[in-house]
């Protein structure tokens, strides 16, 4: 709808397939949800770590293989491509309304 507020986060259903652990716990579920809703704020730099994420938890979403730290903070895995296949997207639909309208 018109003016409304469109920010969200993505959370593909594979998830639950490639990570059943996560995908079954509600605790590590909803941490991995906060550190995707975190890093996708910080985009394109690293996030820093939710103070509410506890270190149990983090640590088994580093070793799922789902969190990346890095120099600064954090990342989610495939965050990056997700964030520049949006923007191709974008460019594309502007080139193409561009296009359409000067014809």
């Amino acid at each position: 709808m018109p003016g409304e507020d469109t920010r969200h986060s993505r959370l593909y259903w594979r998830l639950a397939s490639d990570h059943p652990e996560v995908w079954c716990s509600p605790v590590l579920l909803g941490t991995y949800m906060l550190a995707l809703a975190t890093a996708e704020q910080a985009y394109p730099h690293p996030a820093q770590r939710p103070a509410t994420c506890q270190p149990k938890q983090w640590r088994q979403l580093v070793a799922e293989g789902l969190v990346i730290e890095q120099p600064g903070g954090y990342t989610v895995r495939g965050l990056a491509a997700e964030r520049q296949e949006r923007s191709e997207r974008g460019r594309r639909n502007a080139l193409a309304r561009q296009w359409q309208g000067s014809g």
